[in-house]
């Protein structure tokens, strides 16, 4: 533990307690004490966050409408902003660092920028691309972005692009597509929405071939990432033709399901996995929202958090949980993180954050990490938070959904997320990627940097650096 950690866990307060001896089962958890958290800083600008902070290498790193901002973890002070090009300007995107290189991504122009001072280093457009029309997201994998996206009108296209040549292979067109691939060794998992039965693709990464589609009925879609865990992907979704949604479990080698959880509302966002749990929010309508600790072997319920009863509010409907130090941090639409005993879903921890909380919260050594909004004094637009406030322990996420890097991620993830398809971490997980290794394969290098470190897109990337207005502060020596 570092010395900056050690001085927190000496000024941190742990109060509050939780009800030992509760049977694991199909419970609703009860109020308890909880520990009120200390707000350790807070960043405040015009606009909006869309997306929660990565946080690497000892910086908070976060994206808002055509802005890459950096922020130091221990005094709040911005060492980076970046406004990466005019084709960017009204974008927003998830800070995504992957082998010491900020990727920022919009609907027609992915640019890669250097983390320290926000300099463009490459570009790719979609005038570069023979597959694209527009862009949707992108994994990472051994120096390449896989990406979805329009091919043309009514096409959806999965192709690879090389980050330092910028060649593209061109992989399926499966038909409809969500946004958020997760690589995981040699399979690409991507969802499908909107048009077919299919909710579920999993993809050879290296040929495009098909591997095994899981299909439901009543035109089900999935709107979220799987969450892939040892040999089964968790997958929920919602009916496009009714209120009610559910959470299935499937095997990685063939899609067959293991189980499925029918939910009485629409899952709120991703599924987290960890430790042998599946977590996942549920709107019920008119604030009456449930959070649901499902049985990852068997999709039983091992506790449910009722928001309505325990906070007068629903959940917030954007933002998924996190997990770090046997306490599940979720959201609520009043502005609060709360968190909850991971072993019996009581309220053990809260922090009063801001007015609104529409992003997924992280835990990076003992501080918790979360953006958020509020109504300025006579001005017509929301102002936006970056907040770090004392966590309930000492350590860092370690579910699922940071560690494959959706949405946000710490040190951990590289792009790649077979280094953590196992979850078989026993202690904290090293934030600062020192065990992150290669991603799960046999190698011993990171599996996604050219010689030098930097990305190429190919001749775009010698002239990249020409574009955008970059206003810069070197990070602290």
């Amino acid at each position: 533990m570092n010395s900056e950690s050690t001085r927190r866990n000496i000024l941190r307060t742990m109060a509050g307690t939780t009800l030992a001896g509760m049977l694991l089962g199909t419970a609703s958890s009860t109020a308890a004490a909880s520990t009120t958290a200390e707000e350790l800083w807070r960043e405040t600008s015009s606009d909006p966050y869309e997306y929660g902070v990565s946080v690497v290498d000892g910086v908070a790193y976060v994206g808002k409408l055509g802005l890459a901002m950096g922020f130091d973890v221990e005094s709040g002070e911005r060492v980076m902003r970046s406004a990466p090009g005019d084709d960017l300007s009204s974008t927003s995107a998830p800070a995504k660092l992957v082998d010491g290189t900020y990727y920022y991504e919009g609907s027609s122009t992915f640019v890669a920028l250097d983390p320290d001072d926000g300099s463009a280093i490459a570009e790719y457009t979609t005038s570069d691309s023979d597959a694209f029309d527009t862009f949707f997201d992108a994994g990472y994998a051994d120096g390449e972005m896989y990406v979805t996206g329009t091919g043309g009108p009514e096409t959806n296209v999965l192709a690879a692009i090389d980050i330092e040549s910028g060649e593209e292979r061109h992989l399926a067109e499966p038909g409809s597509l969500s946004e958020k691939p997760v690589v995981v060794g040699d399979t690409v998992y991507v969802g499908a929405n909107n048009r077919d039965p299919v909710y579920l693709y999993a993809f050879d990464r290296d040929s495009g071939e098909e591997r095994w589609r899981a299909e439901g009925t009543d035109s089900f879609g999935l709107d979220s990432a799987p969450a892939v865990v040892g040999d089964t992907v968790y997958a929920c979704g919602q009916s496009r033709t009714d209120t009610f949604g559910w959470i299935a479990a499937l095997d990685v080698a063939d899609g067959s399901e293991s189980w499925r959880h029918e939910l009485d509302g629409r899952p709120s966002i991703d599924p987290t996995v960890v430790d042998g749990v599946v977590y996942v929010g549920v709107q019920m309508g008119l604030g009456d929202d449930l959070f649901l600790a499902l049985d990852a072997e068997t999709g039983d319920v091992r506790w449910k958090y009722e928001s309505q009863a325990e906070r007068e509010t629903g959940l917030s409907n954007e933002a998924a949980p996190t997990v770090a130090d046997g306490v599940v941090y979720i959201t609520d639409q009043n502005g609060t993180v709360v968190g909850l005993d991971a072993e019996t879903g009581e309220e053990t921890w809260e922090a009063d954050v801001s007015e609104t909380i529409e992003s997924s919260p992280i835990v990076v050594d003992g501080v918790l990490y979360v953006t958020a909004s509020s109504e300025p004094d006579g001005g017509t637009t929301d102002d936006g938070h970056v907040v770090a406030v004392d966590a309930a322990g000492d350590g860092s996420s370690r579910d699922s959904r940071v560690l494959q890097g959706t949405y946000n991620h710490h040190g951990g993830w590289s792009g790649d997320a077979s280094a953590y398809a196992d979850l078989l971490q026993e202690g904290p997980v090293d934030s600062d990627g020192g065990d992150s290794g290669d991603g799960g394969g046999d190698d011993d290098d990171d599996g996604g940097s050219s010689d030098d470190g930097s990305p190429g897109f190919g001749v775009i990337g010698g002239l990249a650096a020409l574009f955008g207005t970059v206003e810069a502060l070197r990070r602290r020596s």
